[in-house]
């Protein structure tokens, strides 16, 4: 049987090979992908978008609604302001669940908002000092997390923005001293004491009072938080404010953690002193401390390097300096006073202080200080007659005296050697650069009387008193004090006979010349 002829397939007649149909399958899928992807982006774009206009309706009807209500009720209850409108908030929309959170806060001239150009209050040229508007603001966020939180604010203003005429605002700034570690304790909260008394609108470095009456008041802690007032802010008034209408009155006070110090004075041999007198001098600002005789415990002290003296009957005395850190790294510290025991011979010096050398200027009330670097310390507060007389060790070289006052002027200081007998030294008080003289001549007021005087500054338009200074009068009715040259400045000064009766006053405006006053009148 003879077979029939072979015949040759031509592509194209009969069909594709298997590869080449695989390789057309890939294609078209890759095709497919390739058209799928902008697709599904697009979806997914579309969604989001619903998402977000979904929170934008959901933060815009709650703006609505804030708007809507009457101003008592706008706030979140238990906050400042208090109010109708729940803090957080969660709704469902298309099965998707949103977070909705309102914000109500004080705003205003006092936090720097400005809400018109004209001012705060919209009043032209007036200030407005209250935080009387309020700030809603609403933040929406889809729980999904796909798309950024929404957030939306208004103001909503009080029925009547006219100026506050008979109110002001105090804005108290807190400075922390802490030379050493910072502590981790929160800011005490302040008040206002007064006429009336004023708790803050915020707490914090930054504390404010908003609708104050117009008056004088005092800063105080309401919680101290165990910080106390540093002195050189009371001794300064900087816890001293007047409020003066339409104004924002600021104050900055310094606060500190009280520690405290034990001093171990001992003899060569360790045994205990019992009677030692101690002084410890703040190496920061030359603030001191004298215990009476056999107290070492030193409280309420502000944290700082100091330097510990100490004396005592029959030893010289010892020196020493310590760190006394505070709550960042402790909060107490010891010192240790070594006495070495001698016998001490003193004689009386008698020092006398004056004003530039004019002789019936002695000043009254002036503080003299002397301190040698192994004996010890003395001091004392010169009389009518400007004189102090102390007890030091005869024979002795290398004493450092000092006189200074309260009443602004440049001390006197000298070194002075001690013989066998009394003897007498002097010391003239001088005016430093850049300030004026004040001189009380011979006034009626006589041994016993007394002077006060303010010093009256230009401040936000409105003059302000600073608190009084008392001033001593010499046996003559003399006395002289310094105050910082301004032109923006008036003092007034007034004179009192013994047992505080007032006599005459004067009231001068500075010009950058030294003052002098005669009072007139007589005591009884």
């Amino acid at each position: 049987m003879n077979a029939g002829p072979i015949r040759a397939v031509r592509r194209g007649e009969d069909g594709f090979t298997l590869v080449e149909t695989m390789t057309a399958a890939v294609v078209l899928v890759v095709a497919i992908v390739l058209a799928m992807t902008p697709i599904v982006v697009s979806m997914r774009a579309i969604d989001h978008a619903k998402e977000i206009d979904v929170a934008e309706n959901l933060a815009q009807a709650r703006i609505e609604e804030a708007r809507s209500l009457d101003y008592e009720d706008v706030g979140n209850p238990g906050f400042a302001p208090d109010g109708v409108l729940e803090r957080t908030l969660t709704k469902t929309v298309g099965g998707r669940s949103y977070t909705i959170d309102t914000e109500v806060r004080y705003v205003g001239a006092a936090t720097g908002l400005d809400i018109v150009p004209q001012g705060g209050d919209g009043v032209e040229g007036r200030f407005d000092p209250g935080v009387n508007y309020k700030l809603v603001t609403v933040e929406v966020t889809a729980d999904s997390g796909r798309i950024p939180p929404v957030e939306m604010e208004t103001i909503v203003a009080p029925p009547t923005v006219g100026a506050l005429d008979d109110v002001a605002i105090v804005t108290v700034t807190i400075d922390r001293h802490e030379p050493y570690d910072p502590s981790t304790a929160a800011d005490p909260i302040l008040r206002l004491v007064g006429a009336q008394s004023y708790l803050p609108h915020d707490t914090g470095s930054q504390q404010v009072f908003p609708d104050v009456a117009v008056g004088s008041y005092t800063i105080e802690f309401f919680d101290a938080n165990g910080w106390s007032m540093h002195p050189e802010t009371i001794s300064s008034g900087a816890n001293e404010v007047d409020a003066v209408a339409g104004w924002n009155a600021t104050r900055t006070i310094r606060i500190y953690e009280p520690v405290s110090l034990t001093v171990d004075v001992v003899d060569e041999d360790g045994d205990p002193v019992p009677n030692a007198t101690v002084t410890i001098t703040d190496l920061a600002d030359g603030r001191t401390v004298t215990n009476p005789a056999g107290d070492y415990v030193f409280t309420d002290l502000v944290p700082d390097r100091y330097s510990v003296t100490g004396t005592a009957p029959g030893y010289l005395g010892d020196a020493v300096e310590v760190d006394v850190p505070g709550y960042g790294g402790g909060s107490t510290a010891t010192a240790t006073l070594v006495m070495r025991a001698h016998t001490v011979t003193t004689t009386a010096v008698t020092f006398r202080v004056d004003y530039a050398g004019w002789a019936t200027w002695f000043t009254h009330g002036a503080k003299v200080t002397v301190t040698h670097p192994v004996l010890g310390s003395w001091s004392g507060t010169t009389d009518e007659w400007g004189e102090v007389t102390l007890q030091l060790p005869t024979n002795e070289s290398g004493f450092q005296v000092v006189a200074e006052t309260e009443w602004g002027h440049a001390p006197a200081a000298t070194t002075i050697a001690t013989g066998t007998g009394p003897q007498s030294e002097y010391l003239s008080l001088g005016k430093p650069p850049q300030t004026d003289r004040f001189a009380i001549y011979d006034g009626p007021v006589g041994p016993g009387g007394f002077y006060r005087y303010w010093v009256e500054t230009w401040r936000n338009g409105q003059w302000q008193w600073s608190q009084s200074t008392l001033l001593e009068s010499n046996a003559l009715g003399k006395a002289t004090f310094i105050v910082p040259e301004a032109n923006n400045r008036r003092v007034h000064i007034r004179a009192y006979c013994p047992g505080g009766i007032e006599l005459d006053r004067r009231t001068f405006t500075m010009t950058g010349w030294n003052r002098s006053w005669n009072p007139s009148g007589s005591c009884p």
